[in-house]
């Protein structure tokens, strides 16, 4: 399938963190096969989709490849392929787009697949391949894969399969690897990160337990996780994320909701009681608390009252960000086979407006208080307007005067200026955070 001509390789991932750090795995094995990656999609003779299926659009904009797929092949061979998160019901019409539909655990077999196998090349279990990272100083690190949740709305169950967690080993292996190259930031992820769980020589091992492994491990650097679930952020998470040194004071924890029978048509298996106790928890724990979430305005069903609840929510913990979508129906899901999707667009979008509106009032306050602290930034690029750009510990976007050659370094930077969603900055005395350097003896 493959000729000796064909060079350069592209790849278009959609959605999650889980689907990047699969591209940057992809991108492993397509280099060790000897392909070159281009940052342009017109030259490349191989180009691979990691497919997102949790909305309908992002389907539907692979979808709108074809056209282009179609053109680039009638002026040259083209080789396509598509792995990622992709239902039964949607391989078919994949398999006539694509020349190669593979799932992301057969990414061992691709060589093969693609007749470009080479002699000296084995690759085993693909969440062992040494990706090819997009960055220098951040790292995606899965620790697990799939869910079992089977929330009413979402389609992961079915295109991930079932969670299984890493051993400990692998997973200790490959973020001791990260800190001994220098990165900064290391972001744990899973469809359900907080429910990792291994049996290991007779023993289980948890979420908490992998934490406080991992933040032994020497170094300068901050350890995120996403995505968590409300049912399995239990005391001895808070306690294990809440005493690590390497922890940041941030926290994503998706709601969904605001109103507890939204949550059990939704099978969410918590109530808002217990939601609002794990903020309390953790505020109490970590003082200086950063919180996000993600909620579904519109869903099947969703009362004017219930819609309110959430508004309520919303007010009474004052999230600093939340990633808000209108329910859209999706094929596959439990909801779109037993629940009608009744509440009117125009609804929806009124809701998300007045969500929004509540979300910008508290993220604004939240940010004005901000303005005079120092916060540590990892410095992530210069943006357009000369401005370096990053994060603080807190998550929080911060843009601020200094030299190019701090990008992928931590700086101490005080808040000057503060918006609705992002706040401006100087270095702390114009100088740069320092830190001493650590050797990392790696597990074996």
């Amino acid at each position: 399938m493959i000729e000796n001509q064909i060079k350069k390789y592209y790849i278009l991932p959609f959605g999650c963190q889980a689907n990047i750090a699969d591209s940057e795995r992809i991108k492993s094995v397509l280099r060790q096969c000897d392909f070159i990656e281009t940052a342009n999609m017109d030259e490349a003779d191989i180009i691979t989709v990691v497919a997102c299926s949790i909305r309908q659009h992002a389907i539907d904009r692979i979808f709108g490849l074809k056209p282009r797929f179609d053109a680039m092949r009638k002026e040259r061979d083209l080789l396509t392929l598509l792995s990622g998160c992709v239902l039964e019901d949607d391989k078919p019409r994949m398999q006539k787009m694509f020349d190669v539909v593979f799932p992301i655990k057969e990414l061992p077999d691709l060589p093969k697949k693609i007749n470009a196998a080479k002699k000296n090349l084995v690759i085993r279990d693909y969440q062992n391949i040494n990706p090819d990272y997009n960055s220098k100083f951040q790292a995606f690190l899965p620790i697990m894969n799939g869910c079992n949740q089977f929330c009413t709305f979402c389609v992961v169950p079915y295109t991930r399969g079932r969670e299984e967690s890493r051993p400990v080993k692998d997973i200790l292996h490959e973020f001791q690897a990260l800190i001994q190259r220098g990165y900064k930031e290391i972001t744990l992820i899973g469809q359900t990160v907080n429910h990792y769980l291994v049996r290991e020589e007779g023993k289980i091992y948890d979420f908490a337990d992998l934490i406080t492994w991992l933040d032994k491990t020497p170094g300068n650097y901050w350890i995120r996780y996403a995505s968590s679930h409300p049912l399995h952020f239990t005391d001895k998470v808070i306690n294990a994320v809440a005493k690590a040194k390497h922890t940041t004071p941030y926290l994503h924890l998706p709601v969904q909701s605001g109103d507890n029978q939204m949550l059990k048509r939704m099978k969410r298996v918590y109530s808002i009681e217990q939601y609002i106790d794990i903020v309390f928890k953790m505020r109490a724990a970590i003082p200086n608390l950063m919180l996000s979430t993600d909620v579904i305005v519109g869903f099947c069903g969703e009362t004017e009252n219930e819609f309110q609840n959430t508004v309520k929510l919303f007010k009474e913990l004052e999230f600093d960000m939340a990633y808000l979508a209108q329910y859209s129906n999706r094929q596959g899901t439990y909801a779109s086979k037993h629940m009608p999707d009744d509440v009117p667009k125009a609804v929806k979008a009124k809701r998300f407006k007045i969500l929004t509106d509540v979300l910008r009032q508290t993220s604004s306050k939240n940010n004005k208080q901000q303005v005079g602290k120092t916060f540590e930034v990892l410095v992530e690029k210069v943006g357009e307007d000369g401005l370096l750009f990053g994060h603080t510990d807190t998550f929080k976007n911060i843009k601020f005067a200094g030299s190019p050659n701090l990008v992928g370094q931590f700086v101490d930077v005080k808040v000057t200026t503060a918006s609705d969603w992002s706040l401006g900055g100087e270095l702390e005395d114009g100088k740069l955070k320092v830190k001493k350097s650590y050797k990392v003896k790696l597990a074996v």
